[in-house]
């Protein structure tokens, strides 16, 4: 009994001992470990804090730059259209904004205007151009200006109706059999005399005294004055001009009607006009000659936006729906070296003496 006594005290005993161990070991852990902390995000001082926030997603811009088309109701239609698609194109380009004005003011010139454009009527652009310096302005069509630092010219004598009429009359000439041309014009007090003189003295430069060789033997060109292109103003002279056995005819712009065109189209009279036919004449129709700035514009351009001006072109002048074929490749180009003389002044269409 005492051997087995003694043997379940020894085993008590180890118990014991392992469990004090086991304290030990589990109290030396716990100081030896470091308790976890929650991770603490420094305070920053005043400086670091401005230095840390952040920066706004984007800074206030200028306003975008802008050009202005000041293109009053009195301009021709086709003119302002033309000159507009033109401007469209080269302001998306250079970055500007285009506004259309009919009035145009100092007041209208605030500072994000860089460029001004005036198509055919004078806002008092030499004024302007004085009292805004930091603006570029270009006069197209009009007359008596003189270009300065920021203002820039096309056609600075203005529109050529002269140079219109005379270059329809070299290409009447120089199409027509037996020289048997005319001209339908407004009447003398619209400027009438100066685009039939015109007209005529084109004829002249191709044939000279221009007698025709079979009959009739009517002096050509026949030149006619139309007192009102509306209702039946027209007939009489349109009358006039077929009994004069005119076979291809000018018909100025300042003098046309749907009517008269159509008239002279059924007569089997070739035409020339100062603006684009309907589709039922373009069988007939030679050409259209007309002003077009567009050109000497995309020219000048570049120095515009660079704001540089005191720019002088003459006014371009150009041939359009000559689809019919009427007037060949060959008289085409003979036509338009003539034409690049015309608008340089190599060639002046003044009026013209019948011989």
């Amino acid at each position: 009994m005492s051997f087995v006594y003694a043997f379940q005290s020894f085993k008590r005993f180890l118990r014991v001992c392992l469990l004090v161990v086991v304290l030990a070991a589990c109290a030396q852990t716990a100081a030896g470990t470091p308790a976890a902390t929650a991770i603490q995000t420094p305070i920053a001082s005043p400086a670091a804090q401005a230095t840390l926030t952040p920066a706004p997603l984007s800074s206030p811009t200028a306003s975008t730059p802008v050009a202005i088309l000041f293109a009053p109701d009195q301009v021709d239609v086709y003119q302002v259209a033309a000159t507009q698609a033109a401007l469209t194109d080269l302001a998306a380009a250079s970055g500007l904004d285009l506004r259309i004005q009919k009035t145009l003011s100092t007041s209208d010139l605030d500072p994000a205007v860089k460029l001004v454009v005036a198509l055919q009527v004078d806002p008092g652009l030499a004024e302007l151009a004085k009292s805004a310096p930091g603006v570029q302005f270009l006069a197209i069509g009009i007359a008596s200006l003189t270009a300065g630092s920021n203002l820039s010219l096309i056609g600075p004598d203005g529109f050529r109706p002269d140079q219109q009429a005379f270059i329809a009359g070299y290409i009447a000439a120089i199409l027509t059999f037996d020289w048997r041309v005319g001209v339908l014009s407004p009447a003398e007090t619209d400027g009438g005399k100066l685009i039939q003189d015109a007209f005529s003295n084109g004829v002249r430069f191709l044939c000279g005294l221009c007698r025709p060789a079979h009959p009739p033997y009517a002096a050509y060109p026949q030149v006619f004055a139309i007192a009102s292109p509306v209702d039946s103003g027209w007939q009489t002279p349109a009358d006039s001009l077929l009994q004069a056995a005119v076979t291809t005819a000018y018909v100025s712009p300042a003098s046309s009607s749907p009517a008269l065109l159509a008239y002279l189209f059924q007569a089997k009279v070739e035409l020339i006009g100062g603006q684009a036919p309907t589709d039922d004449l373009r069988s007939q129709w030679i050409a259209t000659v007309l002003p077009d700035p567009t050109s000497a514009l995309r020219q000048v351009w570049p120095d515009l936006v660079a704001g540089k001006g005191g720019a002088q072109l003459p006014m371009p002048i150009v041939l359009a729906d000559t689809s019919s074929g009427l007037l060949s490749t060959a008289r085409l180009r003979l036509v338009n070296a003539t034409l690049d003389d015309l608008v340089n002044g190599r060639i002046q269409p003044n009026p013209a003496t019948a011989p």
